[in-house]
């Protein structure tokens, strides 16, 4: 990673410096990543069906959720409170 960050540094300031071969093998690396990018995106276990659970069940999760949520919430708060005193 430092060295394509000095070379495309290089690259923007002294567009000379670098030699072509560099850039050709930096293009090909590019390319070649692309490439598995698409490849692996393809493949049929990248996307699994998910049936979308009840409501009553997101009701009860959401319900747990904000329930343990609003009761950390208030022991801080009422821990806030005491110190004080």
């Amino acid at each position: 990673m430092i060295a394509g960050l000095f070379i495309g540094t290089c690259g923007i300031f002294e567009p000379t410096r670098i030699p072509p071969v560099i850039v050709r093998l930096i293009h090909e690396a590019v390319r070649m990543t692309l490439i598995l990018i698409k490849r692996m995106a393809d493949t049929p276990w990248a996307v699994r069906p998910v049936t979308p659970p009840a409501w009553y069940i997101l009701a009860l999760y959401y319900g747990f959720l904000f329930g343990i949520l609003f009761s950390i919430r208030r022991r801080k708060i009422y821990a806030e409170k005491n110190l004080r005193l």
